[in-house]
């Protein structure tokens, strides 16, 4: 028995070894290669695909059945961009033999060497493994089986009737995984897979485990279920790591029901040691750009929750998210179905906003651009002209419809700023319509202030539209501003107390809309609107008004103004421009840093009704205007309607050129005032020290400029009108380019009402010594700038100027690079009075010429004759520093001009100053009648000095008198005079020369009112004797005057005597004219012709003596005449000289030979051609007509005496006798023809 069981073992050894054996070796003698082409065929009649075996077929069939392909892929279908579908080194199939026998499979391992997989989605939108045939399709017309119709209908399966299908070990091995879709050129690859999986449907747990990389993102995943299928629960739970941080995803629960419908319950856990860099890494795969991330997201993250899930709905309940030191509690409900809905609810206790809100500095990469919004100075240069891309118009933006959400957000306490916010609360339902209603936004900020918003965001044709109401109130605003980082150290105390604010905000992201505005800050009321629509070109329109506005209030150093502060440094030059040194950086453009500008359109309204500012009250005031493609243009009323000292202010006209230089487009800029003081006193406001000139014209005052184009090229047009006074300029200011210097072209213009005015407004006390008439003066104006910016040469080539009836041309350059200013140039005149335009009260407060009459002098106030100290100034005459301003080289023609009361024709002269030296080296022209010759020539270094030569010729002297005398002569004089002097009075003390003086035809009448002086003093001597022949008449006594004189020292020597000759009379007089002391005392024997004493023998009952002594004495204002023993004492002859003596003096004669031949007074005086004085006996005597002294004392009557004027009265004389007087008077009417 026991060798038949050692024999049956050994034999059933023997069978199994050789079964072992024949199963080792019967595989190795099969060519398994020959199948290869029908696996192929199979494969291709199931998928459509082909399948390529380039290595060799192995199959082991011990301990297990294995099947082994190497080198195998599969090919793409036609249409794919790439060959391949799907490639491996190798694949390997284990199957267990029991459950083989058993009639069922069990895939006990599989293993996939370095497969490659192409998963293609390819430009028309199908998947690349999609076959253009497929074999397993059933023919046309076949109508499935009825159980395979039904297949797919879905029915619910228990555990007993899902096969035990299952695969106990599935690897794969440095496996590729690329994603390709054509339609958006994207693609994604997982690289590195390495991938260890088991998986059952019912009788086993399933898991996997492997790590793999997505687009370089590190992933690894460890998950398991109970049971995939089946009725019984099944717990699960996955483990997914990312990034170089593995931070995990961690799910944890169980699956109860039947599939498909199976509850889940469960948590969920979220961590990461550093949340941000892990995203960063994500944003990275996805091939994004990763957003700027809160510094509070690179530390720890964690959210976990409890889920509750089933195919209607999934809560999250005992939701809490936590990131540093904020932590969110809440819940989370989603409800499927045909309108899903969610719920969410978070409250946090504390939520530190400073550090969520912390982004890290990080500089711009190198060759990015700059952000949008950069001031750059080349902004607004045009680029380089190139296609543009066509817009791209962006959908606009609206809620989701077909959903439904509800949110409420609460906060305890939210850190910003490093100070809390309190009680924020955000309460907002979604509608299945598309309607957002916020029914709460409440927050309580930093001083007291509590902001309150609600309102709703609704769908329209537009996109998203809100409309919310705002409200703000605060407490303490200086708290609100300061915690908002607003600098308050220069608003007073005093400011910011309450604050309140309502507004309706409305419209669109693309059109931003503000309505209803009304902000009350302390005392300030502001009302108004905007309109913001943004985008690549943002539109802004603001309209804002307020009531009262004190900026003095709120900003205290703005009404102290800039004043104080010196703008000049210590070496007096201005501080901007000694703060630079030679090749210093240019200065910045006018509006750099403005260049966002450019890109923004606006349209702005604002007003002030009362804004106190610079300690003064502005009324009316507004801003008006609009910004559109980079132009600024301001409309009326900008500026404001009252202002400083009453002035008002009004701009208008456009600017662009922001980011860099201003152009300037009819920039037009107009200030009015009530008076010039008002002007000076907003110049105050910003420099104390300034003072309004004294004597000023009154009346009203307008500025106004305006401005064209760049300030490399100006274009100006300028009116000032002050007090009756008018300058206007227009022309261009041309800075010119690097290789030029500024050349800038004007017109001016210049009217006044006179000259005093004009005067007044440049500051000098100057008053015009007679009416001038109203000033008109036009020019063009060339003024050539230096390299430095400052005038070098200025051309003035027609200027034409007229005052009052004078008028003038001149064509002038100005030097001004020179070392001193040098004009040369010409001038035309047509005629000038230089009378009237010398200064009132006399020529340089001293002169020889009158103010009212001719070639007289002019005392002083208080002079009296003789007294030549106060007849001549000691002032110095600072001819130096005048003379020495400036240098000149001036042709000078002239129709008429005047000076001292003589008028020159026809002048032709030249004006040289050099050096402090005046040169006339030619004056030419006609002179009264004749004409004039001379040169003259000041020099004030070392010393005044002065020459004079002249000539005249052919004079008409009763033109030279004019005013004074009117007749016949002719005067023809030369004077060649030397003086030297730092005061008019020693030039006069020091004045040498000689010098002629011819009259001839002379016979003239002295007319009432003229003024002393030189030849009215010879003229008045002539003019007496004249009388003697009873006046003259139509040339019946002509005179001929003939005289060589010499000055010394001022001193006039009449010697030899000058020669007086006529019918009448013949003689000489000699003498001296002491101009210092300006007086004359001269003498001299006059002898009547026979003629004249033999008719005065046979008509007069006196001897008439042969020949008459003459003399002059006294101040040349008003001389002495005397007559042989006669003396005629006390003043000017100039009251009563006309065809003969004066009334005056044939007054005094009749009284002086009463005394010695009582009666006969009246018939001498008569004879000399005095005029009737007989007066009733009781009328006054004339004041200045009497007699109180002998004859010559140079002292006039002063009484008032009554007595008749002869000592009788004319109603004494006997009867029947004719007047003396009356027989006289008709014979020297007839001597006088």
């Amino acid at each position: 028995m026991r060798t038949w069981l050692v024999r049956l073992g050994i034999g059933t050894g023997a069978l199994l070894a050789l079964v072992l054996v024949l199963a080792l070796v019967i595989p190795l003698f099969v060519d398994w290669n020959r199948y290869k082409s029908q696996i192929a065929d199979a494969f291709h009649d199931s998928s459509g695909l082909d399948l390529v075996m380039g290595g060799d077929l192995s199959v082991s069939i011990v301990p297990s059945l294995s099947v082994t392909l190497r080198d195998i892929s599969v090919s793409n279908p036609p249409g794919s961009d790439e060959p391949l579908l799907a490639s491996a080194d190798a694949l390997s199939v284990r199957l267990s033999w029991l459950p083989l026998l058993r009639g069922a499979v069990d895939i006990s391992r599989i293993d996939l060497v370095r497969p490659t997989i192409l998963v293609e989605k390819r430009a028309d939108g199908r998947m690349g493994w999609e076959a253009t045939k497929n074999a397993s399709a059933p023919a046309a017309g076949t109508e499935p089986p009825a159980d395979t119709a039904s297949a797919g209908a879905e029915k619910p399966q228990s555990a007993s009737s899902v096969p035990d299908l299952g695969i106990a070990s599935l690897r794969l091995k440095d496996g590729t995984v690329r994603y390709v879709d054509r339609t958006d050129g994207t693609s994604h690859t997982l690289s590195d897979v390495n991938v260890e999986a088991s998986i059952w449907l019912v009788s086993a747990p399933s898991s996997v485990r492997g790590t793999f990389t997505w687009n370089g993102l590190p992933l690894s995943v460890d998950a398991s279920v109970e049971r995939l299928l089946g009725d019984n629960n099944g717990a699960f739970k996955a483990r997914l790591g990312l990034g170089s941080e593995k931070d995990l995803v961690v799910l944890d629960g169980t699956m109860t029901g039947t599939r498909p419908k199976t509850p889940v319950s469960g948590s969920v856990t979220i961590s990461a040691r550093h949340a941000g860099q892990t995203l960063r890494e994500v944003f990275q795969a996805l091939k994004v750009p990763a957003p700027a991330l809160p510094e509070a997201t690179d530390g720890p993250f964690r959210a976990s929750a409890t889920v509750q899930a089933d195919p209607g709905s999934l809560a999250l309940n005992d939701l809490q998210l936590t990131l540093g030191e904020t932590r969110f509690d809440g819940t989370a409900n989603l409800r499927t179905g045909k309108t899903p809905a969610l719920t969410l609810s978070l409250e946090a206790a504390h939520v530190d906003l400073d550090s969520l809100l912390a982004f890290p500095a990080t500089a711009p990469a190198k060759g990015a651009p700059a952000r949008p919004g950069t001031p750059d100075a080349a902004s607004s240069a045009p680029g380089p002209e190139g296609p543009e891309a066509p817009a791209q118009k962006a959908s606009p933006l609206a809620l989701p419809t077909g959903f439904e959400a509800t949110v409420s957000l609460a906060a305890a306490e939210a850190l910003y700023r490093a100070q809390p916010i309190r009680n924020v609360q955000i309460n907002a339902r979604l509608t299945s319509a598309g309607t957002l209603d916020i029914s709460t936004l409440s927050a309580d900020l930093p001083g007291s202030t509590g902001v309150r918003a609600k309102g709703n965001v609704t769908n329209t044709k537009d996109g998203a539209t809100l409309a919310l109401g705002i409200g703000a109130a605060s407490g303490d605003p200086r708290a609100l501003l300061g915690w908002l980082g607003v600098d308050l150290s220069s608003i007073p105390a005093d400011r910011l107390r309450t604050l309140s604010l309502q507004t309706v905000v409305s419209g669109t992201p693309a059109d931003i809309r503000i309505r209803d505005t009304r902000l009350a800050l302390d005392e300030i009321t502001v009302t108004g609107a905007a309109d913001f629509r943004p985008g690549p070109r943002p539109a802004l329109g603001l309209r804002l008004a307020a009531d009262t506005v004190n900026m003095d209030a709120w900003l205290p150093g703005m009404a102290k103004g800039t004043g104080a502060t010196s703008t000049t440094s210590a070496t007096g030059t201005p501080k901007d421009s000694a703060s630079r040194t030679a090749g210093s950086a240019p200065a910045a453009p006018l509006l750099a840093g403005l260049g966002m500008l450019n890109g923004l359109d606006a349209n702005v309204d604002v007003s002030v009704g009362t804004l106190k500012a610079l300690e003064s009250t502005f009324s009316g005031v507004a801003l008006k205007g609009t910004l559109s493609d980079g132009v600024l243009t301001l409309a009326k009323p900008s500026g404001y309607s009252r202002g400083i000292g009453g002035t008002s202010l009004s701009l208008s006209g456009g600017l662009r050129g922001f980011g860099g230089e201003p152009v300037f487009e009819d920039t037009a800029l107009t200030v009015t005032a009530p008076g010039a003081d008002a002007l000076f006193a907003i110049a105050r406001r910003f420099d104390s020290s300034l003072q309004t000139p004294e004597g000023l014209p009154e009346g009203p005052v307008s500025v106004g400029a305006t401005l064209k184009g760049t300030l490399a090229r100006l274009g100006i047009g300028a009116q000032v009108s002050i007090g009756g006074v008018r300058l206007g300029a227009s022309g261009v200011l041309d800075t010119g380019d690097k290789s030029q210097t500024a050349t800038h072209d004007l017109d001016i213009r210049l009217e006044a009402q006179d000259l005093t005015r004009l005067a007044r407004l440049a500051g000098s006390t100057y008053t015009p010594a007679g009416p001038t008439g109203a000033l008109k003066a036009t020019s063009k104006v060339r003024v050539h700038m230096t390299a430095k910016g400052a005038p070098a040469r200025i051309e003035l080539p027609d200027l034409n100027v007229t005052l009052g009836p004078n008028a003038l041309g001149a064509a002038l350059v100005v030097n001004l690079a020179a070392e001193r200013p040098d004009i040369t140039g010409s001038l035309a005149i047509d005629s000038l009075n230089l009378d009237a335009l010398l200064p009132a009260g006399g020529k340089s407060g001293a002169s020889s010429a009158s103010s009212g009459g001719k070639h007289g002098a002019n005392p002083g106030p208080g002079s009296k004759g003789g007294k030549g100290a106060e007849h001549w100034s000691s002032a110095p005459l600072g001819l130096e520093a005048a003379l020495g301003a400036l240098d000149a080289d001036i042709g000078v023609k002239a129709r008429s001009v005047t000076v001292a009361d003589m008028t020159l024709n026809d002048l032709d002269t030249r004006v040289v100053l050099r050096n402090a030296a005046l040169s006339i080296p030619s004056l030419r022209g006609g002179f009264h009648g004749g004409t004039i010759d001379g040169a003259l020539s000041v020099l004030t270094r070392p010393g005044t000095s002065a020459t004079l030569n002249a000539s005249v010729a052919n004079v008409v002297v009763s033109q030279f008198l004019e005013s004074t005398a009117e007749g016949g002569g002719i005067m023809a004089a030369r004077l060649d005079l030397k003086a030297a002097g730092e005061s008019t009075r020693a030039l006069v003390e020091s004045l040498n020369g000689a010098g002629t003086l011819d009259l001839g035809k002379l016979d003239l009448t002295l007319r009432k009112g003229g003024k002393g002086g030189v030849l009215r003093s010879v003229l008045e001597v002539i003019s007496a004797l004249n009388g003697l022949g009873g006046g003259a008449g139509a040339g019946a006594n002509p005179v001929t005057v003939s005289s060589v004189f010499s000055i010394a020292n001022g001193v006039v020597s009449l010697e030899p005597p000058v020669s007086l000759t006529s019918p009448l009379y013949s003689g000489a007089m000699g003498g001296s004219i002491d101009l210092p002391r300006w007086a004359i005392s001269t003498s001299g024997d006059f002898t009547l012709s026979p003629t004249f004493l033999g008719a005065l023998a046979r008509k007069l009952p006196v001897k008439i003596p042969e020949s008459v002594t003459v003399g002059v004495s006294g101040s040349l204002d008003s001389p002495n005449i005397s007559l042989g023993s006669l003396g005629l004492g006390g003043g000017s002859l100039e009251d009563g000289l006309k065809a003969g003596i004066s009334d005056k003096v044939g007054e005094r004669l009749e009284r002086k030979v009463d005394k010695v031949l009582p009666g006969a007074g009246g018939l001498v005086n008569e004879l000399l051609g005095g005029k009737e004085r007989r007066q009733p006996d009781n009328a006054p005597a004339t004041p200045g007509n009497g007699d109180t002294g002998d004859a010559g004392d140079g002292t006039g009557d002063t009484g008032a005496s009554t007595a008749p004027r002869d000592g009788q009265g004319a109603e004494d004389r006997p009867s029947g006798r004719p007047a003396l007087e009356d027989a006289a008077r008709g014979l020297l009417r007839g001597l006088g023809r």
